[in-house]
């Protein structure tokens, strides 16, 4: 079971995603915003984010920042969700290392849990 963080700014989405990770047996929380993003990264470190790029005032590249600028999250796992893959921001967080770019409404609930669960660390064998 990982800890989840979504980051969404669509409430319909983001809650459906939330039902489908808790189903999973993820422990979610979520926020609605980049400035509430940041909040929870600097009291929390989850295991994954679930990040939208384009969201009014803090943008995902800005939540990105300012998780890699603490040492403890500089390799944590990002999955971005984007209606632009192609775009600017899609660009900029995959120069800063996100483990997948998803499209927004052609990547399916499996689809993205499916790139959280890739990009989790294995335990050893």
């Amino acid at each position: 079971m990982a800890s989840i963080l979504i980051v969404e700014d669509e409430a319909d989405s983001r809650e459906a995603l939330a039902i489908f990770l808790r189903h999973k047996g993820h422990q979610v929380d979520s926020v609605s915003n980049g400035m509430e993003a940041i909040a929870a990264l600097a009291s929390h470190a989850p295991d994954a984010i679930v990040l939208d790029m384009f969201m009014p005032g803090v943008d995902g590249t800005s939540v990105l920042k300012a998780a890699r600028s603490y040492l403890h999250l500089r390799s944590l796992p990002v999955v971005v969700m984007t209606a632009f893959p192609e775009g600017r921001l899609a660009a900029t967080a995959r120069d800063m290392g996100v483990c997948a770019i998803l499209t927004k409404g052609a990547a399916s609930l499996d689809d993205i849990h499916r790139a959280i669960e890739e990009s989790l660390p294995r335990p050893p064998a």
